[in-house]
C-alpha cells in the first residue's frame, strides 16, 4: 500500500495528458458507433416510451369530462377533442353547474334546469349513467338525498358528454358569451323563480300573455335598448340570453317598444319575459308580437338603481 500511494499523485497528475491525446481518437469512433447501434435502437423506441410517457387514457382523467358507464371516454378521438375543444370551455361550465348545484337550497331543481338546459331527458341522461330514469326524477324532486360529490361529478360529465356526442351545440353557444356593450346587467339565478314573484318583486304591470306568467326564470338580462338593437349581431345575442333563454329580458331606453319586440321576434332563441323599462307608451304592435310569440309582456316604472337592486335580492 505504501508503494501505491508513493506513486498515486504522480499517475493522477498524467491524467489530463492521456485524455487529451486518446479524445480526437474517440470523438471519431463516436459517429461509426452510433451508426452500428442505431438499426439496433429503432425498434427498441416505441417500448422506451411507453414506458416513460403516459397514454392518452392515462391523461384523460385530468379532462374535466368524468368516466361515466356505457360511454366510451378512453379512446383517441375524445382525447383530442377534449384536448382541442372541450377542455378549456367546459371546464368552467362544469365548475359552474357543479357549484349551483351544491350550493342552491334546492339541488334537485337547480339539476333539473341544466338538464333542460341542455335539452337532455331523463330517460337519456339515466342511460347516459346506467341508472333509472326514475332515480333521475328522485334527485330533481327532492324525494331522494342531494348526490354526493361522486355523483354529481358524473351527473355533469354525461351532460357535457352527450351534449358533444350532438355536435357541442350548447358548448359551442357557451364558449361565444364575453362582455357586450349593450348589456348593463346579467345574473343567473340557481333555481327558478316563479315569473309572478319576479313580476310583483319589479312592480311590474303586464300587458300582454298574463295567462303565461305562471312559468320560472332562471336569469336576467338587462340591456340598452338603442344599443341592442343597432350594434349587436345575431352572434351577439348569444351572449344575452347567458346560460339560458329561460330568462327575463329588460329593455331600458325604451319609447314605445316597438323594436325590441321585432327583435325578439326574428331571432330564433326566445325569452321567458319581456320587461319594458319606463317606456313612453306600448305600441299596439309591441303588443301584438308578445301575443304571437306568447311571451309576458311587462312594464316597469322603477329607477334603474332600485330595479337592479331588487332583481338581485331574488
Amino acid at each position: 500500500m505504501d508503494y501505491v500511494s508513493s506513486f498515486l499523485p504522480s499517475h493522477a497528475a498524467l491524467l489530463p495528458c492521456c485524455l487529451a491525446a486518446f479524445l480526437p481518437s474517440l470523438a471519431a469512433l463516436l459517429p461509426c458507433c452510433l451508426a452500428a447501434l442505431l438499426p439496433f435502437c429503432l425498434p427498441l423506441l416505441p417500448c422506451c416510451l411507453a414506458a416513460f410517457l403516459p397514454s392518452p387514457a392515462a391523461l384523460l382523467p385530468c379532462c374535466p369530462l368524468p368516466p361515466v358507464r356505457h360511454l366510451p371516454y378512453y379512446d383517441y378521438d375524445t382525447f383530442l377533442y377534449c384536448l382541442r375543444h372541450v377542455r378549456p370551455m367546459s371546464q368552467d361550465l362544469a365548475e359552474k353547474m357543479a357549484g349551483e348545484i351544491v350550493l342552491s337550497a334546492e339541488p334537485g331543481k337547480t339539476l333539473r334546469k341544466w338538464r333542460d338546459a341542455f335539452n337532455i331527458s331523463q330517460n337519456e341522461l339515466a342511460q347516459a349513467l346506467g341508472r333509472s330514469p326514475s332515480i333521475i326524477s328522485d334527485y330533481e324532486k327532492g324525494r331522494r338525498r342531494s348526490p354526493g360529490i361522486r355523483t354529481l361529478r358524473r351527473i355533469v360529465g354525461a351532460i357535457l358528454e352527450i351534449d358533444r356526442r350532438r355536435g357541442g351545440p350548447v358548448l359551442k353557444r357557451f364558449s361565444k358569451m364575453g362582455p357586450a356593450e349593450a348589456i348593463f346587467a346579467i345574473q343567473e339565478y340557481p333555481i327558478g323563480i316563479a315569473a309572478s314573484r319576479f313580476i310583483k318583486t319589479i312592480e311590474g304591470k303586464v300587458v300582454a300573455c298574463s295567462d303565461r306568467a305562471d312559468r320560472d326564470i332562471y336569469g336576467y338580462t338587462v340591456l340598452d335598448s338603442l344599443k341592442a338593437i343597432t350594434s349587436l349581431s345575431a352572434f351577439d345575442y348569444l351572449r344575452v340570453y347567458g346560460w339560458t333563454s329561460e330568462r327575463a329580458i329588460i329593455f331600458t331606453g325604451v319609447r314605445y317598444g316597438r323594436s325590441p319586440m321585432v327583435a325578439i321576434r326574428s331571432h330564433p332563441m326566445k325569452p321567458a319575459i319581456v320587461v319594458f323599462h319606463r317606456p313612453e307608451r306600448i305600441d299596439e304592435l309591441a303588443v301584438r308580437l308578445a301575443e304571437i310569440e306568447r311571451i309576458p309582456l311587462v312594464t316597469t316604472g322603477l329607477h334603474m338603481d332600485v330595479l337592479i337592486d331588487r332583481l338581485k335580492s331574488l
